[in-house]
This record gives C-alpha cells, sequence and structure tokens, in this order.
C-alpha cells in the first residue's frame, strides 16, 4: 500500500510539472501573440534552423514532456528577447506594433509570466555584445550612454536563479559604470532591487540583492579617501540609495526592506566608511540609522559607539547611557564592559538635573 501512494505521488509531481511547462510555453506564445512579434521571431537568426524545425513539427504535447524538451521554447525565449532589441545600442528599441515593450519590460514579463523557461536562457550572448560596446565602459560620460542603456537591460535579465557567471558579469559591469556614470549605475540597481523585492523573498534573493549593493557600494565608496569633492558626491549617492530602499519598505508590516538593510550593514562593516554613517546621522536618514543602530548596539561594537557618542552630542545623555549599558551586557571582553559601565554612569549623570 505504501509503495502505491509513493508512486500515485511520483505520477500526480509529473503531471503538475508538465501543467507548469505548458502553462509557461503558452504565456511565451502569448506574448508573442499579443505583440505581433511572431512572425518576425520566427524567422529570427538567433532561432536557429534546428528549434525553428522542432518548433514547426513536435506536437505540444512532446514539448513540454521532460524539462529537456523545452529546449526550443527556450530558443525561441531568447530570440524573442533578441528581436526585442535587448542589445542594440540604442535606447531600448520597442516593437512598433501591439501592445509594444521595451526589452527591459519584456524581460520583466518573462520573468513573471514564464520564469522556468526565462532562467534556461544563456545570456552569454548579451555579456559578449556588452563587452563589445563597452569592454571596461570606460568612456567619456556623453559617449557612454549606449554601453550603460545595454547594462540596464542586462541587469532587467539576470534573474535571481541565473548562473552565477551571470552575476559576476553584471556586478563587474555595475563597478565599471559607476566610474563614468555613478547615479545612472546606482539607478539600474535600485531598479533591480525592486524587482528582487517583488519576487518571493527568500535567502537567495536576499544574497544576490546584497551582491549587487556591495559592488555598487564598493565601487561608489572608493573615492571617500579622495578629494573632499568626490568624497561628497559619494556620501550624496549613498544617502539617496538609502532614501531609495527606504520606500521598499513592505506596505503591510512596515518591515524595513533587506535592501535597506543591506545598504546599512555594508556601511557599518568598514571602519572607513564610519565618517559617512557619522554625517548620514545629522540628516534625515538620521531616525532610521538611529533605530537601525540601537538594534545592532548590543552585538556591534562600532554601531553602539556611533550611536552612544551621537546621542551625547545631541544632548541624550539619559539614551546614550541605555547604549553603554547594553553594550556592556553583550558580547565582550572584561576590560570593555568596566569601560561601558564606567561611561555609562559618567552619561547617566549628565543627565540628572542637578548637572545641568
Amino acid at each position: 500500500r505504501t509503495e502505491a501512494v509513493a508512486q500515485a505521488k511520483q505520477i500526480l509531481n509529473s503531471v503538475l510539472q508538465v501543467a507548469d511547462r505548458a502553462q509557461e510555453v503558452l504565456a511565451l506564445l502569448s506574448l508573442l501573440q499579443e505583440q505581433k512579434s511572431a512572425y518576425r521571431v520566427l524567422r529570427s537568426n538567433h532561432l536557429g534552423e534546428a528549434a525553428l524545425l522542432t518548433l514547426q513539427s513536435q506536437s505540444f504535447g512532446k514539448m513540454v514532456q521532460c524539462d529537456e524538451a523545452v529546449a526550443p521554447a527556450v530558443q525561441l525565449c531568447k530570440a524573442f528577447m533578441m528581436e526585442s532589441g535587448l542589445t542594440t545600442p540604442i535606447a531600448e528599441g520597442p516593437v512598433k506594433t501591439g501592445r509594444s515593450v521595451g526589452s527591459s519590460q519584456l524581460c520583466r514579463e518573462l520573468e513573471e509570466q514564464c520564469s522556468q523557461i526565462f532562467q534556461k536562457v544563456d545570456l552569454s550572448f548579451v555579456r559578449s555584445r556588452l563587452a563589445v560596446q563597452a569592454p571596461t565602459l570606460g568612456f567619456a560620460p556623453e559617449t557612454s550612454k549606449p554601453a550603460v542603456e545595454l547594462l540596464h537591460r542586462y541587469a532587467q535579465c539576470v534573474y535571481v536563479g541565473s548562473a552565477e557567471d551571470s552575476w559576476v558579469s553584471l556586478c563587474q559591469s555595475v563597478r565599471e559604470a559607476v566610474k563614468e556614470q555613478p547615479n545612472r549605475a546606482a539607478e539600474i540597481c535600485v531598479e533591480k532591487l525592486q524587482q528582487i523585492q517583488q519576487q518571493e523573498q527568500g535567502p537567495a534573493s536576499e544574497a544576490r540583492a546584497r551582491q549587487l549593493l556591495e559592488a555598487l557600494l564598493g565601487a561608489v565608496t572608493k573615492p571617500l579617501g579622495q578629494p573632499e569633492d568626490q568624497a561628497l558626491a559619494a556620501q550624496n549617492l549613498v544617502e539617496q540609495l538609502l532614501v531609495r530602499t527606504s520606500r521598499m519598505a513592505n506596505s503591510i508590516s512596515k518591515e524595513v526592506s533587506f535592501a535597506h538593510r543591506a545598504v546599512l550593514d555594508y556601511l557599518l562593516a568598514f571602519d572607513s566608511l564610519r565618517p559617512v554613517l557619522e554625517d548620514l546621522l545629522q540628516g534625515n536618514q538620521g531616525t532610521t540609522i538611529e533605530a537601525f543602530l540601537q538594534a545592532k548596539a548590543k552585538e556591534h561594537q562600532t554601531a553602539g559607539e556611533l550611536l552612544w557618542r551621537h546621542w551625547v552630542k545631541q544632548g541624550r545623555p539619559q539614551d546614550a547611557a541605555e547604549v553603554l549599558l547594553a553594550m556592556a551586557s553583550g558580547k565582550t571582553d572584561l576590560p570593555h564592559r568596566v569601560q561601558y559601565l564606567d561611561q555609562a554612569k559618567q552619561a547617566a549623570r549628565r543627565a540628572l538635573p542637578s548637572s545641568k
């Protein structure tokens, strides 16, 4: 009886998988029809004769029978993306008829409606085109727009489950783009983070978001040790990034987005970026950063140090004392514990009415 139940479950699972594949292929065909692109895509050089022949001769049932059988549909998806102007170094290149959308929007729709097929598309052809258009993106700002826009389209096509080399290439391209167009590079990353946030969240999504943010922030914050104007520009960009990611909070639970936390975690992780956090504490993001540091203070020495010193400067010695007490009760060695308790005592004395 147990074997019969197990066999029935296996059969049912196989049927569900076939149904999922069928739904995705139909969604792909529906998109082709909506944009009136079928004629052009089926004659595209990017489709290939073998895939075209299979699409014309093979029954629908056989095409969705197993993962390997969907290969022609994956090629069709790739040709669809290419014919939408994905690698054309001109702004977006939308389809001229039907419900026309740009290549970036098309990638989002493919990801939403036929994610498994979209995930199987080999993006190496886009990476190679990106390398041709901008091997290092080292153009003058006025001439680098086509390459950066190509990066934008590529970012939209990289899926959370895409191959690691696709993400490595994306992150490297972001680093290079920051050198010439930091604001545009940040916009591309924020748009991608929003796309990730809208998908089903989990460890994989958060890991990809952090990978992308670290590439952007690593490149953006390098100038902080350079001339003052570059440091100020980098700080302004980081602040804008915090503002944008703060808006990604869950509309129901109001929970801070993992992208926002990732930006703050990155700033907190490097001593060289401590001045950035100190300055941001004084700005419009001050309240948010205070809450972040307060949550971290007990386990993270730098967070606690930043917060209690900031509150002393703000004339809030009682709050500073509470932070120091939390630090003393956290994971720290005996000398630091004694130091924090002594500093908490001094801060508490400042809060007494007689000390004013």
